[in-house]
């Protein structure tokens, strides 16, 4: 399968290069959110640079014919966000750059704009475990995605969840 390069992915890339030539790191250890390990039903990231975090996530686990979706749902607020891609969820890297089969959808709890990726605005979704029995379910994320409503792109960054999840089959 060819390589597809982007807009953005050529932004991350000489920005990491242009951080490591004068001699920045990339990632500083105080601006990580990825500091200590998250206790369960939590959900952390950067979102436009805020830290956002929430403790007690309700997570959702659908199966719909050859695609699955996780569904991160805020208790407190109704911020939500989901991904979508091909196949049963395994441990490894999901490319988030389809808009039809593979994206993240974000409604953040501040605004009403749904925030989705697609061949432009893409992300990445790295599942780091998962047990199907326990329904336990830990990954990381990072994304660019873009609003029609509110006409907008927004980032989010150093994502990452820790949750037990209810799974449903819908046909």
């Amino acid at each position: 399968m060819p390589i597809r390069i982007t807009v953005p992915v050529v932004l991350f890339i000489g920005l990491v290069v242009a951080r490591l030539w004068v001699g920045m790191p990339v990632h500083s250890h105080k601006a990580s959110v990825q500091t200590a390990p998250l206790e369960e039903h939590t959900l952390q990231y950067r979102f436009q640079g805020n830290l956002m975090r929430e403790d007690s996530v309700r997570a959702e686990l659908l199966h719909l014919r050859k695609r699955t979706q996780i569904i991160l749902s805020s208790h407190l607020d109704g911020g939500r966000l989901m991904f979508t891609f091909t196949g049963r969820p395994e441990k490894g890297v999901y490319m988030l750059d389809d808009s039809f089969s593979a994206y993240a959808e974000l409604i953040h709890p501040d605004d009403s704009c749904r925030f989705v990726t697609d061949h432009y605005y893409q992300g990445i979704l790295m599942i780091e475990a998962h047990d199907a029995a326990t329904g336990m379910l830990k990954g990381t994320f990072e994304f660019l995605a873009w609003s029609d409503e509110c006409r907008q792109v927004v980032r989010a960054q150093e994502g990452r969840f820790n949750v037990r999840y209810h799974e449903r089959d819908i046909r």
